[in-house]
Formats: C-alpha cells, structure tokens, sequence
C-alpha cells in the first residue's frame, strides 16, 4: 500500500500484490476514515489470512491498517525510511542557508547551496582520498573538509547528516540493529529529525 497522485491535485492510495507486484486498486482518498471504510468491504475472514502489508509512514494509514488486518505484519517500505532522513538534511541546509549572512562571500553557504547533491550522498561512495571541485566556493577540497566547514559551525547540521548516514547504511546492509541504537540514542535538537525520529519510533 502507497500514497500516489492519480491526478493533478488528488491524492489517494493504491494496492499492489507484494508478491507479484500485479496492480489491485487505486482507491481516491487518502484519510483515515476513507481508507476504514474501504477496507471494511472485506472480510474479516480474507483480512485475517493477510500475513504482510509493507506500506508507507503515512500516520493516517497506520491506525485502520493495524486494527482491519489483526494477524498482518506491518513492513514500513525503505523507501519512505530513506525519503524521510533525507527530508530533514534538506530542510536543515535550507534553513542554514537562509540564516548565513553576506551571502556573497559566505563559504559555507555557497558549498551548501551549490553542492547539496554531495550532501545526500552516501559516505561509502565518496572518494576521500583525492581532492573534489566544490562549486561555488570555487577551489579543490578534500570532501571530508568540505564536511568539517559546515560541522564545525553548525552541529546540529553534523547530527542530522549523520542520522541519514545511518539509515543509508542500513539499507545498503539490510540490518537496522545499528540504526536502531542511533535512534534510541537521539536527542533533539530542534531540526526536522526530531520528527522523523519520534515517526521512526512508531
């Protein structure tokens, strides 16, 4: 089950066979109330030989989901855990970029707004052993001191960076158990990983 635009401006949820991946519906809401009433057309009966449902972090799917499928595990697609964490990095670079000021001559806002490509790459795939040309800023840097110029002013930015870090990894290892004590070891910090984090721990 995943969210999907069927239309311009309309947004519903559509049903695929996990193990097929054959088309089954698009249903035209999206709301909690809509998606009960929807499911309800099934049987109990069908409902409780339901063994998987991978879906989304939609809150509003959740709740009817848990409660029509008793007897279904509920697999949250990597995709959204991914989407999410990458999310929060964005709108923290955003948000540092519009605090900086003289933006002109500002380093960190230049790397940060020319460069947000290399901030959502995953670590293992970057050449730290050779020098990168960094836009904006102009000049040759080693990535992990393209790193350290924003960290170092900006730490809240280093702990977001590193929660996505983490979550790319678990995907790329199939494991979530290191993930999982990045998560239990979070604190807040007033970012939209606070967020993400409290929607991780559902």
């Amino acid at each position: 089950m995943d969210e999907v635009k069927y239309r311009k401006g309309h947004f519903g949820f559509e049903i695929l066979n996990g193990n097929t991946s054959e088309f089954i519906e698009i249903y035209p809401q999206r709301d909690n109330k809509s998606i009960r009433q929807y499911l309800s057309q099934f049987s109990l009966k069908n409902r409780q030989k339901v063994e998987i449902i991978v879906m989304d972090m939609n809150a509003g799917y959740q709740a009817p989901i848990r409660e029509l499928f008793p007897n279904a595990i509920i697999v949250v697609d990597r995709f959204h855990i991914v989407q999410l964490a990458m999310k929060a990095v964005q709108s923290e670079r955003i948000k540092i970029q519009r605090e900086l000021s003289d933006k002109n001559h500002n380093r960190v806002y230049k790397l940060l707004k020319s460069n947000w490509k290399f901030f959502l790459k995953a670590e293992r795939n970057i050449d730290t052993s050779n020098t990168k040309w960094f836009r904006g800023v102009n000049e040759y840097m080693y990535p992990q001191d393209a790193l350290q110029l924003v960290f170092k002013d900006f730490p809240n930015f280093k702990t977001v960076y590193d929660v996505y870090q983490s979550v790319l990894d678990a995907r790329f290892n199939h494991t979530f158990t290191p993930l999982e004590l990045v998560i239990n070891n979070y604190k807040n910090n007033k970012t939209e990983m606070d967020t993400v984090i409290k929607t991780y721990k559902k």
